[in-house]
């Protein structure tokens, strides 16, 4: 991220803190798709959206704690707790375990695909 998209997003959770509607707007429209392209990469489109939909409104209930240790992307994503999650999917937490293990690789081998054919 570059220092000018930093001092962007620093601005856009300040102003998220504050409660200002355009800022949660604004960030629902830069975040989301990208978080619905990961959800429904691994789960059918209904509980993708789903996911995402808690994950804002954890997020929004939660804005207050962030720090700015990390991005807000990043911020999201932890937002759910793996117990959360693995409710979510119904799945065990060694399953979860089992699941992420398999994401990281498929995104390891779309990125290895990509930089060689410049296709997904």
């Amino acid at each position: 991220m570059s220092d000018a998209d930093a001092l962007k997003e620093a601005a856009l959770i300040q102003s998220m803190k504050t409660g200002d509607d355009q800022s949660y707007q604004a960030a629902v429209r830069t975040y989301t798709p990208g978080m619905l392209a990961v959800a429904r990469f691994y789960l059918d489109h209904s509980s993708a959206d789903e996911i995402v939909q808690d994950c804002w409104v954890t997020v929004i209930d939660a804005i207050q704690k962030f720090e700015g240790r990390s991005g807000l992307k990043l911020y999201e994503a932890h937002q759910h707790k793996s117990e959360d999650v693995c409710n979510i999917l119904d799945v065990s937490a060694s399953n979860l375990r089992v699941l992420l293990h398999r994401a990281r690789q498929k995104i390891f081998l779309m990125v290895e695909t990509f930089q060689e054919t410049g296709e997904c």
